[in-house]
């Protein structure tokens, strides 16, 4: 009978890439029929402290989830278990690091790429980075064309590094945001616009900092404005799932525990 509260206790999962245990984990009770359609899912605090993970974990398993087809997760309401797709196709399309674990690596490589960058950095690039974020300036956040241009100021200062493996680095990043299912429905689910809304004036920032030829402020420049796209997420999500002080929980994520509060905005 829908409503009546079937969730079972969950144990601890220690390994990479949690967020697919996670996943795993409630998929199999869907499927041995200790949860049922129509069952709601337990709080994101009280799943985080059964399964002994970060609450953005539990995010990034329940959108896998919702992708597969096992839950829906419906704003203000929370997360309820749903037929279940069960394919290979759709656990496929899980696979791969979460969307905070290829953030995590955004900030300390392409904090890295701005201040190997910074003393040497031509004016051309300079130019080339301004125009691209003017362009990003000028067009709706969080559109195609707004990610066209984010995306082209990211691989533009990579390739003044004239390092062909992290211009590969930073293009398959891309290549996850724009096209990985866990990504894009990450992003659908929190208004891509309130996450991208600063990104320009934060690029200024960064093209400052170049221009002063400050490694030190380049890649503080640029370690901030990823940790604030981190930040805006977890805020994001609070918007939509239950309540709660985010920010304050989240920092038992390792991801995030290795950030510096300064970066965060605490």
């Amino acid at each position: 009978m829908s409503g009546v509260n079937r969730a079972p206790r969950f144990a601890a999962v220690d390994t990479q890439r949690r967020y697919q245990m996670v996943a795993n984990a409630i998929r199999e009770r869907v499927l041995a029929g200790d949860l049922m359609a129509g069952d709601k899912l337990p709080a994101e605090r009280d799943l985080s402290q059964q399964f002994e993970v970060s609450r953005p974990t539990i995010r990034e398993a329940l959108i896998a989830l919702e992708i597969m087809g096992f839950v829906d997760i419906r704003a203000g309401a929370g997360v309820f278990v749903s037929a279940g797709t069960n394919t290979a196709d759709a656990q496929e399309q899980v696979s791969g690091p979460g969307p905070f674990e290829l953030l995590e690596m955004r900030r300390i490589v392409e904090g890295e790429i701005a201040a190997l960058c910074a003393p040497t950095i031509s004016a051309a690039r300079i130019e080339e980075l301004e125009y691209y974020n003017a362009a990003l300036g000028g067009v709706d956040v969080g559109s195609d064309p707004s990610l066209d241009a984010d995306q082209r100021f990211h691989q533009a200062l990579a390739l003044e590094t004239e390092n062909s493996a992290l211009v590969d680095l930073v293009s398959s990043y891309w290549t996850e945001r724009r096209f990985h299912p866990l990504y894009t429905r990450l992003y659908e689910q929190v208004e891509p616009g309130k996450v991208a809304g600063p990104v320009v004036d934060e690029h200024k920032l960064v093209i400052k900092a170049l221009r002063a030829r400050s490694p030190e402020a380049a890649r503080r420049a640029m370690q901030r404005h990823i940790a604030r796209v981190m930040r805006t997420l977890l805020d994001r999500w609070n918007a939509v799932g239950d309540s709660g002080d985010m920010l304050a929980e989240s920092r038992q994520s390792a991801v995030l525990n290795r950030i510096p509060d300064e970066e965060l905005g605490v």
